[in-house]
């Protein structure tokens, strides 16, 4: 569980980083509308790396619920298991 909130904080950072690079050459080239032709390739690459990653993390997260569901079921069975030992 841990691994995998590592893994999708690492993937935020990233998106972060890429949203700062996309505004710095879109403000550098003039150019924010992705629709016109003059809008930079760099840009245009970038968005498309930053859409992937948005969709890693949401797949992550979804196995980040799993597993974390899973855990907190099984806390919860052994809470109510009787305990085997018998007092003294």
């Amino acid at each position: 569980v841990s691994q995998l909130q590592s893994t999708i904080d690492d993937l935020k950072r990233n998106v972060f980083q890429l949203e700062a690079d996309i505004a710095a050459v879109e403000k550098f080239e003039n150019q924010t509308n992705p629709t016109k032709s003059a809008y930079p390739i760099a840009a245009r690459n970038m968005k498309a790396r930053r859409d992937n990653l948005v969709r890693t993390i949401l797949v992550l997260q979804g196995k980040l619920n799993e597993a974390e569901m899973t855990q907190f079921t099984e806390f919860g069975s052994r809470l109510r298991a009787p305990n085997s030992r018998t007092p003294i």
